[in-house]
């Protein structure tokens, strides 16, 4: 199945059950985060659906998928209460989405190449975003299964109070808590214990991961899973969301699916990756019998990783391989942040803001 999107618009209620995963995310290179002068797009007006509402709709449309991503913003970073954290907040934010990276990981997934595809179609609306590394720096895992007296809850409140301090942030801003992996599983927790605490959730985005133990939450939720996850399949995700739509929430399945590999894909990387050298680390591909001429891959799935970290070693192409490998696992939608519903996920954080996710405007 390619993509399932299905609304619920029915009565509030909660079920039993649920599954949590932990997963890890390889990094792609990266320092702490980028420095890029001024913005590179400017405010959006489009993307209807807003009727007497004040948000200002973003304009979901995705530029060309070959394009190299840069942020849409300058975000800015600092240490708060002992954990880097990466943000850009509007000067009136619209929403906030609060990103948790996979095991492994840290702060800055937020700015790498998928997950910049997304919130670059955001920041037009003047929807911000924050991420902060977890408390378990050995690991880099969030503790999913924390009441809000964990360290991975003190930091997150201390993080928030400072933001409204000093930025636009405020107690009202709406907060769409959104992970990856473990990060996906630590969304879910954060969408169901952090309002109790004064946090205005008002939908949670999880990718590649199980609810863990929220099992149903009382909000809208996205799914989004990859074909070809042996850290947590399809099936997980699928069954989190048909949860959810018995609960009678409003929630979104999105299933990913491997396609061709097109030989300008490595140029949304950026840098030193244009369209010409794009296609020539493709073509060192076809040459390793990694894929094929039309860009379909010729190694079984089960040997993937292998062949990846075998490519990255004996690459000659390109100054950073390691982005490659990243973008490669996308492509054959292993475990991975995948930006390939971007527009979907963009719309869907529209519609929960101007209310149409629920019927109304």
């Amino acid at each position: 199945m390619r993509l399932l999107v299905s609304v619920a618009l029915l009565g509030l209620g909660c079920n039993d059950g649920g599954s949590g995963d932990v997963g890890e995310e390889e990094g792609e290179t990266s320092g702490s985060v980028p420095t890029i002068p001024g913005l590179t797009s400017g405010p959006s007006t489009g993307g209807g659906g807003t009727g007497g509402s004040t948000f200002v709709s973003a304009d979901c449309t995705p530029p060309d998928p070959h394009d190299a991503v840069v942020p849409g913003a300058e975000p800015d970073d600092e240490d708060i209460d002992g954990a880097y954290t990466i943000h850009y907040v509007p000067d009136e934010p619209k929403a906030i989405v609060w990103f948790f990276h996979g095991s492994g990981g840290e702060a800055n997934q937020i700015v790498r190449t998928e997950q910049m595809a997304l919130t670059n179609l955001l920041v037009p609306a003047d929807i911000g975003y924050v991420s902060a590394d977890s408390a378990n720096r050995s690991s880099g895992q969030w503790n999913s299964s924390a009441n809000s007296g964990s360290e991975d809850f003190v930091r997150l409140y201390a993080i928030r109070d400072h933001l409204i301090e000093t930025t636009g942030l405020t107690e009202d801003t709406p907060i769409i808590t959104m992970g990856f992996s473990n990060g996906g599983s630590m969304a879910a927790t954060v969408a169901a214990v952090a309002p109790d605490d004064g946090w205005n959730v008002v939908a949670a985005s999880i990718h590649n991961s199980g609810m863990g133990r929220s099992n149903a939450l009382d909000l809208p939720t996205l799914h989004s899973s990859t074909e070809n996850d042996d850290t947590v399949g399809p099936s997980t995700l699928r069954n989190d969301y048909e949860r959810q739509i018995n609960a009678g929430m409003p929630s979104v399945l999105h299933e990913g699916y491997e396609e061709p590999l097109h030989p300008e894909r490595f140029a949304r990387i950026g840098g030193g990756y244009s369209r010409d050298v794009s296609q020539d680390a493709f073509d060192e591909m076809v040459d390793m019998a990694m894929v094929d001429a039309d860009g379909a891959r010729l190694v079984s799935i089960s040997d993937a990783q292998s062949v990846l970290d075998s490519y990255e070693d004996n690459a000659t192409v390109g100054q950073g391989p390691a982005n490659v490998v990243a973008q490669m696992k996308v492509v054959w939608q292993m475990h991975r942040f995948s930006a390939q519903f971007n527009g979907e996920e963009c719309q869907f954080i529209s519609d929960v803001l101007d209310g149409s996710i629920w019927g109304t405007e």
